[in-house]
């Protein structure tokens, strides 16, 4: 019994404590008039899309806000086929999110392991990476339509290599700040 209610105020301290502290007394009359007492709302999740696909790319993992701004990467991947899907042209894709980004990789696998996640040896696995520090890049980073933000391959990625990964990191906000970082699915040709 002792435990079922600490559990219930455990609960009830998660919840009321950021409302009090946003509000000062946590009275409602305290606050400015048309003010609602209420925690921040946690960021938007980045969004990509192939540039020549119609349709989001699904997100498969990412952390971008202190808010709680995150998706865990799921225990399964389920590949999406598509006959359009770039196989003897560079890989091309447009992303939103927390600003320009300073670090993107396609990571291209040839074999997945049951789950449906790619094999990440090298003997599976080519990454083709650009942004600061990147001597020899192997894609670029460059103003797309609107506030995002194109990232496409210096040359075809290897078709031996279906499985395809986009991985971007923006800079944080500050030392000691977390990383923020999202990587999406592109269809298997």
């Amino acid at each position: 019994m002792h435990q079922a209610l600490n559990r219930v105020l455990a609960a009830a301290v998660v919840w009321v404590l950021p409302v009090l502290t946003a509000c000062g007394s946590g009275r409602q009359e305290d606050l400015p008039r048309g003010v609602a007492a209420r925690t921040p709302a946690a960021p938007s999740a980045p969004s990509a899309r192939d540039t020549r696909l119609a349709g989001a790319l699904p997100l498969v993992a990412g952390e971008w806000g202190e808010q709680g701004g995150s998706h865990a990467a799921p225990e399964r991947l389920t590949w999406q086929r598509d006959p359009r899907a770039a196989r003897d042209e560079p890989l091309s894709v447009e992303v939103s999110g927390p600003g320009q980004p300073w670090y993107a990789s396609f990571m291209v696998h040839k074999a997945l392991d049951e789950a449906g996640v790619p094999k990440e040896d090298t003997a599976n696995q080519t990454v083709l990476a650009c942004g600061t520090g990147i001597t020899e890049p192997g894609c670029r980073i460059t103003r797309g339509d609107g506030d995002g933000w194109r990232i496409e391959t210096s040359a075809p990625a290897p078709e031996s290599h279906p499985y395809r990964v986009l991985y971007v990191q923006w800079p944080s906000d500050g030392p000691g700040r977390p990383e923020k970082w999202a990587s999406w699915q592109l269809p298997t040709p």
